[in-house]
């Protein structure tokens, strides 16, 4: 298992704090996780408030959070690890069918949204794909949370106004569900120009998170082409 030192990490090395409950739960997620050679662990036990403490202290890429198991119903701990200095991303897990926490946290900005019964393949890839800039949302989740912001309240964002034409181009494909190489192709762009069209869409929006900028899109009503 790899556990974060100073000395031990390289540029290519990912960064993951795991704050999942116990520290069985977190031993347990982080042994998992450490078999992947570039992933670099830090097993983050406790409540809420401890590791929010625990949290502000280090610089990382990836935070694996349950935030049932660490007693944080509003999701307070998601806005603090985005106000962090070296802005990780959130993997957030979520229990089966629980459509409504999923949706809240894919709003709250969530990088991924991973079942905790998901294979351990399954949350190596969100982090993987999170780590990128990308979203993922398990499978099994994906058409309830679509479902809710589908069903949500629909109305004008005066944060769509700030996007530029292209900006609106490339965030309609992202709507579609299209990956930047495939958006790059569509708009005869490079994937370095749409990974940043991508960025500034987002700081525009004032989401941290891919999935978070799409549920902007449904709320406001916009829906993927055929």
């Amino acid at each position: 298992m790899q556990y974060e030192t100073e000395q031990t990490s390289s540029p290519s090395t990912i960064r993951i704090a795991v704050a999942v409950g116990t520290h069985l739960a977190c031993d347990a997620y982080s042994a998992r996780l450490g078999i992947e050679e570039d992933f670099a662990l830090i097993p983050v036990p406790g409540p809420a408030t401890a590791v929010g403490r625990a949290l502000s202290s280090l610089a990382l890429q990836i935070v694996v959070v349950d935030p049932q198991a660490i007693k944080d119903p509003d999701l307070a701990i998601v806005r603090q690890i985005h106000a962090m200095p070296s802005h990780p991303r959130v993997v957030a897990l979520v229990a089966p069918g629980d459509r409504a926490l999923a949706t809240q946290l894919v709003r709250e900005g969530v990088s991924a949204a991973v079942l905790k019964s998901a294979a351990g393949d399954e949350l190596v890839a969100a982090i993987r794909w999170a780590s990128r800039g990308s979203g993922w949302i398990s499978p099994q989740l994906l058409r309830g949370v679509l479902q809710e912001l589908h069903e949500g309240p629909k109305g004008t964002d005066d944060r769509l106004n700030r996007l530029t034409a292209r900006e609106r181009e490339v965030f309609q494909l992202m709507v579609d569900g299209l990956g930047r190489k495939q958006m790059a192709e569509r708009l005869y762009l490079s994937v370095d120009t749409v990974r940043t069209h991508t960025r500034t869409i987002m700081e525009k929006l004032d989401v941290h998170s891919a999935t978070a900028a799409v549920a902007v899109a449904l709320s406001a009503g916009l829906r993927p082409r055929p």
